[in-house]
């Protein structure tokens, strides 16, 4: 089975397909046109404006969100947007076709707020809806881990039913216990460079991640530094390891006070 090439990550192809915005789209074609332009802040205005003048407005409600979390990294922001986008399929009775992205989304920016339960809940039902999602079985582990829920029965039970040594399966097995840290980095290796380049941005940052659950911070930190290294600044585990890493560079200078304080 060929697992699907990196997190699905937001890319603004995906937002513009043909449908999306197929209603009302012209409300949003400044921010649209601001998005093509490289300017997502000036987006999420435009679309915040459309969405205060029609509070309705799903999509302007879900492009904002979307823009807050992978482009801006403001996380409290994109739970914001992302609530009124969940809140108006279920009061209206819609149905979505982006809801998974929602969710993944939400999740994901809960997850960097720390509130690992309710990021478990919703990357649950992300892959919920998308049974097939390594990615998003990796992340529900992580977020469950850290919630304190069980987050290894759901990743065996995915893996007895989605055998495979294509890549990104080692990760599953790697948190399963049944490959090292090194084997899954050889297993990273792919067919050319760039390839290459980002099954080991992938790697890295799953790795660091199995580090800092076994409080081995500083081994957390160097595989999200490498992770870094690799420059595959579009890959979710990219930004994600960044995250992480000034999280730790952050709470090591805390203790490093208090040890020094009189």
């Amino acid at each position: 089975m060929k697992a699907k090439a990196g997190i699905a990550f937001l890319t603004f192809l995906l937002v513009l397909s043909p449908g999306l915005f197929s209603s009302n789209e012209d409300l949003l074609g400044s921010a649209l046109d601001l998005v093509m332009q490289g300017d997502p802040a000036g987006a999420v205005n435009a679309a915040l404006e459309v969405a205060r003048q029609h509070p309705d407005h799903l999509k302007a409600w879900y492009l904002c969100g979307m823009l807050r979390f992978h482009e801006l990294g403001d996380y409290p922001g994109a739970v914001d947007c992302l609530d009124r986008v969940t809140d108006l399929i279920e009061s209206n009775e819609v149905e979505f076709p982006e809801i998974r992205h929602v969710y993944r989304g939400r999740g994901l920016s809960y997850y960097l707020m720390g509130d690992y339960a309710k990021a478990e809940a919703d990357l649950r039902a992300g892959i919920e809806l998308d049974p097939d999602d390594v990615h998003g079985q990796l992340l529900r582990y992580l977020a469950a881990k850290r919630a304190k829920l069980d987050g290894e029965k759901p990743l065996r039970t995915y893996a007895d039913t989605h055998e495979s040594d294509t890549w990104p399966h080692p990760l599953v097995r790697l948190y399963l216990g049944h490959l090292s840290p090194d084997d899954c980095l050889a297993a990273a290796v792919g067919e050319n460079r760039l390839e290459t380049r980002g099954n080991l941005c992938e790697a890295h940052f799953y790795i660091a991640e199995l580090y800092r659950l076994r409080g081995d911070e500083k081994r957390a930190a160097t595989h999200f530094e490498k992770c870094l290294q690799t420059g595959m600044e579009k890959r979710a585990e990219f930004r994600l390891a960044r995250e992480e890493l000034a999280r730790l560079s952050t709470s090591g200078n805390e203790r490093r006070v208090e040890r020094t304080s009189p």
